[in-house]
């Protein structure tokens, strides 16, 4: 994999700088593309293209694709305007939103490059006697940037407004594993509950609503239940009403429908409200005692016992374990739980979780319980540039749409009826 690089300058002698000081001193060792590691080329690990016009600049970037753009303000734009530079910036961002910027700028304009940081500039450097240092160390700063953006985004696939993609593409394996271990719960005697790790922001939760989709499609039950913050002063049994309130708020029925969990509630003086539960506390406190176990494993038992006729299986997938960081008890208590009565139950669980988190939470004792339980799991990693052209591909079928590869930069151009084209 090679970082390309376009630089942008009308004098010719500082180009021949930069471009030798870069190609030497550039550290690659946490670029990626796409969010993917990919394996650099040991020969020519910079590839460096110069441009001394805006006009020439413009033409690479349609055409070629840049990890990296560097460009002097003060340069003849296309029209003859003096700061040819804002051109080039405008039409770097249109192409490529997460392309990182540098902006090179002579004495006074300083102000004028500070503003660009609006239009998507990361970084900007004056011409002095410290330039090269200061470029090299921008570049890598750059580096940087542009995987933390890439991160911020993610899957590319995951729903930013709400709106669920009609295809979810590159996590083939991802979704067999989860066909496996619907396949056991349902015809097997034992259940596989699992775990999905992967950083912030990589999909997580996007793979559960899959997960949440081909339950429903076959007519199985199953929810999913995110868990907010939780405060360090929360007790257990706090706790564990959170999460069952979680799990009958995201139940396709309304909640008057599982009346042993009700009659089970009730005995324990809690009355459920709306979608939620509020815990009754009289003044002469004569609410049952019990523990987080057995309130986890008896309500999860009745849920069982109320549903059980209507499908063959029941899904709980737990997303955001890393808000349990400030009571991981909980975790064990789950674990105990679903090691006692529900065993006899078809309740398959899934936790996904940072693997921070999870190493956090795990590696207190050498051999964790949680670790040698949850030992079925799946690790996301971002999606390879191949499986990202391929999931374009497939959602933008049918759409009008067109997906144009360009020596690896994404385009898409929304093709119009041929107006001369006869109707029929």
């Amino acid at each position: 994999m090679v970082l390309r690089i376009l630089i942008v300058d009308d004098n010719r002698d500082t180009l021949k700088r930069y471009v030798k000081s870069l190609k030497r001193r550039v550290r690659l060792e946490s670029f990626n593309f796409f969010g993917t590691p990919q394996d650099l080329d040991s020969k020519s690990p910079i590839e460096i293209e110069e441009c001394d016009s805006v006009i020439a600049a413009l033409k690479k970037l349609r055409n070629q694709p840049f990890e990296i753009l560097i460009v002097d303000l003060k340069i003849p734009g296309s029209s003859g305007q003096e700061m040819g530079g804002l051109e080039l910036i405008d039409e770097s961002v249109d192409l490529d939103p997460l392309r990182p910027i540098i902006v090179i700028t002579g004495y006074g304009n300083v102000e004028l490059a500070r503003r660009t940081f609006n239009k998507g500039v990361c970084d900007f450097i004056e011409k002095s006697a410290t330039a090269i240092e200061d470029l090299v160390s921008a570049v890598q700063r750059a580096i940087d940037t542009r995987n933390e953006k890439i991160r911020r985004v993610g899957n590319p696939f995951t729903p930013m407004t709400g709106l669920e993609p009609t295809v979810f593409g590159g996590r083939t394996q991802e979704l067999q594993f989860f066909e496996d271990k619907l396949n056991r719960a349902i015809y097997s005697k034992y259940r596989e509950h699992f775990l999905i790790l992967g950083d912030w922001g990589i999909g997580k939760s996007t793979l559960l609503r899959e997960y949440k989709k081909i339950c429903q499609s076959r007519g199985y039950i199953s929810c999913i239940v995110p868990i907010e913050p939780i405060q360090a002063d929360s007790n257990l049994l706090d706790v564990a009403h959170i999460i069952v309130e979680g799990i009958l708020h995201d139940l396709p029925y309304p909640v008057e429908r599982f009346q042993k969990v009700l009659e089970f509630l009730s005995a324990l003086e809690i009355n459920i409200l709306g979608t939620g539960l509020k815990i009754e506390r009289n003044n002469n406190n004569k609410q049952k005692i019990i523990s987080p176990k057995a309130f986890l494993r008896d309500t999860l038992t009745k849920l069982w016992e109320d549903i059980e006729d209507k499908t063959d299986v029941f899904v709980i997938l737990l997303d955001d374990l890393e808000n349990l960081a400030a009571v991981p008890e909980i975790l064990m208590t789950l674990k105990s739980a679903l090691t006692d009565s529900l065993m006899e139950t078809k309740i398959l669980v899934g936790l996904a979780s940072t693997s921070t988190n999870w190493v956090e939470i795990t590696s207190i004792q050498k051999h964790h319980p949680l670790s040698r339980y949850f030992l079925s799991r799946v690790e996301l990693t971002y999606l390879t540039e191949k499986e990202v052209k391929e999931t374009i591909r497939e959602s933008l079928a049918g759409t009008g749409v067109s997906f144009i590869d360009i020596l690896s930069g994404l385009k898409a151009r929304r093709f119009l009826p041929n107006r001369s084209s006869s109707a029929g």
